[in-house]
């Protein structure tokens, strides 16, 4: 069925696979819905039962012909208390609590926490969180043990979570994520996502392997440590795709604090060209109700409003009772946001030609009845340099790759499309065919076309060309600018 532009959209929404929508009939209506990109959540499941869900979505890419993108998300650094004598116990403001390394089952005196040596990078003041960040601990004697004052209380659970506001640095890259991250490589995964980033080396091992095994995959970073805030251009510069997951941030720093530094990080990492997904909540009412609340409507919008590549959703589509309706409501908030969208112009580095050619194109696009804006692209480059200047119109994004067809899934506005032509006159017939075919044209258009010449040396962009797009029927050309 063909669309018109302005009904294509261009935010991109990545969907959490679990128990609610594994099923092949359930993925296949997500993708119909508007689901582009697909998390594998490798703290939960197996990993033989993940590996069966990729290859389910892969059939489901093969036989609707939609380039589909998967992200394995591996699970960092967990620590949890121990055993809980009676399974729970409550906590209350003003007690004292202590964390034990030791094995030991828990009592209303203290719990286990299960990582060795967490207590060495602790000093009085710090603050733990338990469970989702219900219950709030302060620490006033390292230990071990270490003895904390309750500062919020609670209900416990065995097996919660364990999160250090401040405190000692947990390796992002465990040792059962490097075996996950070697067997995602394997797999052919699109992306994978490191947890927990706290400085720029944190991605330099998970880097190493990538490029050990040559494979062109794209390295997310998880934004949920405080200590990536203070480093943040760094940590972008080194990966490839940002993930704001507010959960833990949201425990990490003042929770007021939260809003400001989602813009700054999208803002960022935006600047780099590098896509950037905001995480945690942005629908969680739908995990029980088929309408969001106005206020998870307001956010999505706003994600968009802010530069946001897209929005990831995670307990809605994996275990929520309307995954299928949840990502229908995110992609009516999209469309609606994008007819608002008006970015200042994203400048420079003025000293870089393809900089420059990008920001032309997308000037160009505005001032023109623009159709599409068109990028021959071998490594995405190019097309990503444009997504990051948030144009009106959609990218069509031609590659020979398949891998990078799906990388560039992950870029707002892209659309991509494998090609194999050579030579730009092809190129032209290829881009209009396609467009004939897919777009509802009820006017003359234009299309934008940047690319380098001559084809045959990928890595360049030195050509803007402009064509004239009419409804089906005989069609003329204009100059090549």
């Amino acid at each position: 069925m063909k669309q018109r532009v302005e009904e294509i959209r261009k935010s991109k929404i990545m969907a959490t696979v679990g128990p609610a929508s594994e099923a092949p009939e359930t993925l296949r209506a997500l993708v119909e819905a508007g689901a582009q990109i697909f998390r594998l959540n490798f703290s939960h499941g197996t990993p033989e039962h993940h590996l069966e869900i990729l290859q389910e979505i892969r059939r489901i890419e093969r036989e609707t012909g939609k380039t589909l993108a998967v992200l394995q998300d591996l699970p960092g650094p967990k620590v949890r208390i121990g055993p809980i004598q009676g399974t729970s116990l409550r906590l209350e403001k003003g007690q004292i609590f202590y964390l034990y390394e030791e094995e030991r089952l828990g009592t209303s005196e203290g719990v286990q926490v299960r990582w060795p040596g967490f207590s060495k990078g602790l000093k009085p003041g710090d603050r733990i969180f338990l469970g989702d960040g219900d219950i709030e601990l302060e620490v006033q004697d390292p230990g071990p043990p270490t003895r904390t004052l309750v500062r919020k209380g609670g209900l416990l659970l065995a097996g919660k979570g364990v999160t250090f506001a401040d405190g000692p640095k947990l390796p992002s890259l465990t040792d059962r994520d490097r075996e996950l991250l070697e067997l995602g490589i394997r797999a052919g995964f699109d992306g994978i996502a490191l947890s927990y980033v706290q400085t720029p080396e944190n991605l330099e091992d998970a880097r190493k392997l990538l490029e050990k095994a040559d494979r062109k995959i794209m390295l997310f970073a998880k934004i949920e440590r405080r200590e990536a805030l203070s480093q943040l251009e760094d940590i972008v510069d080194l990966a490839d795709g940002i993930i704001v997951a507010r959960g833990d941030l949201g425990i990490a720093i003042p929770l007021v604090q939260l809003p400001f530094e989602q813009r700054r990080i999208i803002r960022i990492a935006r600047r780099k060209s590098k896509p950037v997904f905001v995480a945690t909540q942005t629908m969680a009412s739908m995990v029980d109700h088929a309408r969001p609340t106005r206020a998870e409507v307001t956010d999505v919008f706003q994600a968009a409003m802010d530069g946001a590549d897209g929005i990831l959703l995670s307990e809605e589509t994996a275990i929520g009772s309307y995954p299928v309706e949840t990502v229908q409501w995110a992609h009516r908030i999209f469309i609606e946001a994008e007819r608002h969208l008006a970015f200042p112009t994203l400048h420079g580095p003025h000293d870089d030609p393809n900089e420059i050619l990008a920001e032309v194109c997308v000037t160009v696009s505005s001032q023109l009845s623009t159709l599409m804006i068109v990028t021959p692209t071998y490594s995405g480059s190019t097309a990503l340099r444009v997504a990051k200047r948030r144009p009106k119109v959609p990218i069509l994004a031609l590659t020979p790759r398949r891998d990078t067809a799906r990388r560039l899934t992950f870029a707002y506005g892209v659309l991509p499309v494998l090609s194999t032509v050579k030579n730009f006159s092809a190129l032209e017939e290829e881009a209009q065919a396609w467009i004939q075919q897919h777009i509802q044209i009820d006017k003359p258009g234009f299309l934008i076309f940047l690319l380098g010449l001559p084809m045959e040396r990928p890595g360049i962009t030195n050509t803007l060309a402009i064509r004239e797009c009419p409804p089906p029927g005989p069609r003329s050309k204009t100059p090549e600018l």
